[in-house]
């Protein structure tokens, strides 16, 4: 038996923890910024847009891999 979360399904814990890393970072020093990469058949965009990140570069992904989406550059300045 496996036990689920009901708030893990609503894309709520995903959120949280993007927002405490952030949170986190934000301790060091000198940072100016926080750069990811990430696919775009992944439901990862939505989590990081919605806790501030933006759109900066998209590049087509011509490889043949599971992970076929283009890749996307988000960030966030801090």
């Amino acid at each position: 038996m496996k036990v689920v979360d009901k708030e893990n399904t609503t894309g709520k814990y995903g959120r949280r923890k993007l927002e405490e890393a952030i949170r986190k970072i934000k301790e060091y020093e000198g940072l100016k910024r926080i750069i990811v990469c990430t696919n775009s058949n992944l439901a990862v965009p939505k989590n990081y847009e919605s806790v501030g990140f933006t759109l900066y570069d998209r590049k087509i992904n011509e490889t043949e891999s599971a992970y076929t989406g283009d890749y996307l550059y988000y960030e966030i300045v801090i």
